[in-house]
């Protein structure tokens, strides 16, 4: 991709930070019992997205790692 905005990947890593923005400014961060609590939405939702689109996964074991960083 000549332009990275154009690249799926990349806007699903965008997609991922936004959430943890959106997290932020809602207040819902502080209602975590751990940071990493936030890491199972963006996780979600970027795997969301890609399957939406008809790309492939470059995290296979999505699910895993959902559960895996968003842990306390």
């Amino acid at each position: 991709y000549t332009d990275p905005t154009d690249n799926p990947l990349f806007r699903e890593r965008l997609l991922h930070e936004l959430v943890h923005f959106a997290q932020h400014a809602s207040g819902a961060y502080a209602r975590f019992d751990c940071p990493a609590q936030g890491e199972f939405d963006a996780y979600r939702l970027g795997g969301i997205y890609l399957r939406q689109l008809g790309v492939a996964d470059p995290l296979p074991g999505r699910m895993v790692w959902m559960r895996r960083c968003s842990a306390c």
